[in-house]
């Protein structure tokens, strides 16, 4: 659906982080032990010499020049334990484990190279790693399964269950709802499950145009109110027509428009939806603005990515920006506009909503809270 003002966009999964070796290769141990040997042949030299040095032409007893090479040793194995006392340790990208001061910077006392030892990670929960609620979700955390046993536990006794599931932009309605479509139609009873789109009823771009708000696409001002509540209310009852939006053309295409007859569940997905809405449920999708803002651009990133090969898409207009200039533009249509719809129409809903599903940076449910009396919440 068309989350944003200027665009609506497809999810665009972060990629892995490469898993790090848990044991230095055979081919990193020869290197370390060559350059190690090599340095260890130049102090042997360089230690022989200066013996020498100082025995033969300055002319100081053997004995003193011996006493003086063990104080020093001596006194060296005392302060390197002291100094490494005082550091924190931190763990390498690769899994070894070294010593920093406290500004940050690796290094070894004394001019030395930092002498790194393999430890392997601590377990995946017991770190603060931003993939953690993905690693717990098959222990605590709740899942689109859960979302789609509460909503269907909800239904009323008779007639199309009406959903509507709403949020900021890009928090992932439209991905969300294609889930429970999936989860609520998998069950004994076999129930037609459809979702539709609040795009179809965002005024066409020339009564934007006309009206001076093209830029507000996606504010309540922008939507045929009177219509998609009238549509939410026949599809109880009969076939009901939902107008189809264009991702490419950024604008109503008649020819995606679809005739739905009732269904035992409709899903009706995007913004322009409140506590106003004719509906059984409105579901409130949650999460962090900063992760909502990471979100959007990315999902521009992907439309600009088909804009630059397909010239009857929106985005081929962006085409003579690169990656970084795409990002810069995507920026600040979120700070100028989408950002502002967000904090004054799409969060106060939050407030109106039946159920609220929160999901963390990396995708996952966090909490499903269903907003009664008692305050259910459930993750």
């Amino acid at each position: 659906m068309t989350d944003s003002p200027l665009i609506a966009v497809l999810a665009a999964p972060r990629p892995a982080r490469p898993s790090a070796p848990q044991h230095p290769t055979a081919r990193i141990k020869a290197t370390a032990g060559a350059g190690q040997m090599v340095e260890s042949v130049s102090t042997a030299v360089f230690a022989t010499f200066l013996f020498f040095y100082y025995t033969a032409l300055l002319g100081l007893p053997g004995s003193l020049v011996g006493a003086a090479t063990a104080i020093s040793l001596a006194i060296d194995a005392v302060a390197d334990p002291l100094l490494a006392s005082q550091l924190t340790p931190t763990m390498l990208p690769s899994g070894l484990v070294g010593r920093a001061d406290r500004g940050g910077r690796l290094g070894g006392g004394h001019g030395r190279p930092l002498v790194l030892s393999h430890r392997p990670a601590p377990p995946r929960a017991d770190r603060r790693d931003p993939a953690l609620p993905q690693a717990r979700r098959s222990l605590s955390m709740p899942t689109v399964k859960d979302l789609a046993d509460i909503l269907w536990a909800g239904r009323p006794a008779a007639g199309a269950y009406v959903i509507a599931l709403t949020g900021g932009v890009a928090s992932g309605k439209t991905t969300l709802a294609a889930s429970l479509v999936e989860a609520l139609g998998d069950r004994s009873a076999r129930p037609r499950v459809e979702r539709v789109g609040t795009d179809g009823f965002i005024h066409p771009n020339a009564i934007l145009i006309e009206k001076g708000i093209l830029d507000r696409k996606g504010f309540p001002e922008s939507f045929d109110r009177e219509a998609l509540h009238a549509a939410l209310h026949r599809i109880r009852e009969a076939p009901t027509v939902f107008p189809g939006y264009s991702h490419l053309t950024y604008d109503i295409d008649p020819a995606l428009s679809r005739t739905i007859d009732p269904p035992d569940v409709l899903i009706v997905e995007g913004l322009g939806l409140d506590g106003a809405a004719p509906v059984d449920t409105l579901v409130y999708l949650d999460a962090e603005e900063t992760d909502q803002e990471a979100w959007f651009i990315a999902r521009f990133l992907g439309f600009w990515e088909i804009g630059r090969s397909d010239p009857a898409s929106f985005y081929a207009r962006f085409r003579g920006l690169d990656a970084a200039g795409a990002a810069q533009l995507a920026a600040r249509v979120w700070t100028a506009i989408n950002r502002p719809n967000l904090r004054e129409h799409i969060a106060p809903v939050r407030e109106a909503a039946d159920i609220i599903v929160t999901k963390a940076s990396d995708h996952t449910i966090t909490s499903i809270v269903r907003e009664r009396p008692d305050g259910e919440e459930f993750g």
